[in-house]
């Protein structure tokens, strides 16, 4: 008794209310363990034993009364904890789910522009590689790929400059071989 007592104090202090069957539970059991103790002290009992067994009766269904009762309120409180509990892990993978999609876009993004620039820096290759020398398409951007891009193209124009200057020296040289050739005739 001392210890169930002991317990019920702690929840009100704790901010719990208390079973209303337990402070009948408790007056009912301290009337019996009072009225036993003095039948048993006497010399001559004066109660039947019916009487002290129906008294006893009334005393376990107070308890079993009380107990169906916790039972019920430790149940409730053992639910409402269990959906808190839900609602936090739902908001857990809420999270991890929004990571997710944001990682994905990233991704995506971070794919979408360097296959971008990786196709500007294929059709440029592609263009010098076939003797092409226009000005090559820009590769936009401040990363490896577009300073590879500038360096391509800047190997672009300067090959252009030589193809034109040996075009250059070539004509001079074919101008140079026909007033050869008409001074020898």
């Amino acid at each position: 008794v001392v210890d169930m007592q002991y317990m019920f104090d702690a929840a009100q202090r704790a901010g719990q209310m208390p079973s209303a069957g337990w402070v009948t539970t408790q007056q009912l059991m301290d009337q019996y363990a009072a009225e036993t103790v003095k039948i048993l002290r006497a010399d001559q009992p004066n109660a039947s034993a019916q009487d002290v067994m129906a008294r006893g009766s009334q005393v376990l269904q107070g308890l079993m009364t009380l107990n169906q009762t916790l039972q019920q309120r430790l149940t409730e409180r053992l639910e409402s904890r269990l959906h808190h509990q839900y609602r936090v892990i739902a908001g857990y993978i809420l999270v991890v789910l929004l990571d997710f999609l944001v990682l994905g876009y990233a991704v995506l993004a971070m794919h979408s522009a360097l296959l971008g620039s990786l196709k500007k820096l294929t059709y440029n290759i592609d263009e010098m590689g076939q003797g092409r020398l226009t000005p090559p398409r820009r590769v936009d951007g401040a990363d490896e790929l577009a300073h590879v891009g500038a360096v391509i193209e800047d190997m672009a124009s300067k090959l252009s400059r030589l193809v034109s200057g040996i075009r250059s020296h070539e004509v001079l040289v074919a101008m140079g071989g026909k007033e050869l050739s008409e001074d020898a005739v």
